[in-house]
C-alpha cells in the first residue's frame, strides 16, 4: 500500500475508528506481527489485541475521548499524523484516579505500513502536559 490515497484515507478511517470508540473496528488495521512504541506506555504494544485493550483502557479513562487529524504527511509506504486528543478525564488512566478535568493533549504517530496494514509504529505526545492538566505537575514555568 504505497498509494498516496489509499494511506490517507486509512489515516482518516483509523481517526473516526478511534472516535466511534470502537476498538474491533481500530484494531483491524493493524497486523498480526503489529508493534508499537508510546512515550506514555512502559511495554511495547503487540498485535490487534494489544491495540483493542489500548482502546478500552483510554476511553474507559476518558469516555468522552475524541481526536482531530491536524496535519497528516505521507511519505512511500508510512505516515505521520499529529493529532489533538480532548477528553474528560472520569476514569483511571496512566494510574491517575479520575480528576474531572476536561484536558486536552498533542501528539504525533508515525506509522509504518505493509500489505495494507500497520505493521510498526511510534507515538510521541504530550505526557507532562496532561499530567499538569490532572493536577500532578506544577506549571510550566513562563519563558
Amino acid at each position: 500500500m504505497s498509494d498516496q490515497n489509499q494511506l490517507a484515507t486509512l489515516a482518516h478511517e483509523l481517526i473516526d475508528a478511534w472516535n466511534a470508540h470502537d476498538a474491533r473496528r481500530v484494531s483491524q488495521y493493524f497486523s498480526e506481527d503489529y508493534e508499537g512504541e508510546d512515550v506514555g506506555l512502559a511495554t511495547t504494544l503487540r498485535g490487534p489485541r494489544d491495540v483493542r485493550r489500548m482502546v478500552l483502557f483510554n476511553t474507559l479513562g476518558i469516555p468522552d475521548l475524541n481526536f482531530t487529524l491536524d496535519d497528516l504527511v505521507i511519505q512511500g509506504d508510512s505516515f505521520v499524523i499529529s493529532w489533538t486528543m480532548r477528553g474528560t478525564h472520569k476514569g483511571k488512566i496512566m494510574n491517575v484516579p479520575p480528576t474531572g478535568q476536561r484536558i486536552t493533549a498533542r501528539g504525533m504517530t508515525l506509522y509504518r505500513v505493509r500489505d495494507g496494514l500497520i505493521h510498526r509504529s511510534r507515538r510521541v505526545w504530550d505526557v507532562a502536559g496532561m499530567l499538569r492538566q490532572f493536577g500532578l505537575l506544577p506549571d510550566a514555568p513562563v519563558l
